[in-house]
């Protein structure tokens, strides 16, 4: 009786493993795929500021920014999208830390570009940023994709094909 019951524990252990491991992946598995295509491992050379691929946009609409996501989240993201907003990299920066305000007072005002991702109907996708990109505020970002001036607001769009995330750099204390 007691192989018996030894028997039908070591079966259903390893049953039961499988079951919760599965179970308790909260991933999933359309964003993993879409992180997959979009984000790619190494920087591309050649990326520009803002300001240069916003003027080269006229002739040229194939545009590769490196520049930094917004440091106010609130700012920053479009909630339940695949869009944002980033900004110039601060060239100038006395320190490395994204909400720090004397960089932000420093960096105010130049500019700007709104990011999407979007899908086969051209509607941004319906994935948070932040989950299916695995990036947050104050990140570095190289976006590769095509970009257009949005007129009447200045402001360079990005409908971006490809991200490359920089390592965090968490600030020393």
């Amino acid at each position: 009786m007691a192989a018996t019951k030894w028997n039908k524990l070591s079966i259903c252990l390893p049953v039961l493993s499988l079951v919760l491991l599965v179970g308790c992946s909260s991933e999933d598995p359309q964003i993993a795929e879409l992180r997959q295509q979009l984000s790619i491992e190494a920087e591309p050379s050649g990326a520009t500021t803002i300001a240069v691929a916003k003027e080269g946009v006229g002739s040229n609409p194939d545009v590769s920014v490196v520049a930094q996501i917004l440091s106010d989240e609130s700012e920053a993201f479009v909630a339940g999208q695949a869009a944002f907003f980033i900004e110039e990299v601060g060239t100038e920066s006395h320190c490395e830390n994204p909400d720090c305000p004397f960089c932000k007072e420093k960096n105010a005002g130049g500019p700007a570009a709104a990011v999407q991702f979007v899908g086969e109907t051209g509607e941004p996708l319906a994935f948070d940023a932040r989950e299916l990109l695995q990036v947050r505020s104050g990140d570095t970002v190289v976006i590769e994709g095509k970009g257009e001036v949005v007129q009447g607001m200045n402001l360079l769009q990005i409908t971006a094909e490809t991200i490359f995330v920089r390592a965090r750099t968490e600030p020393s204390n």
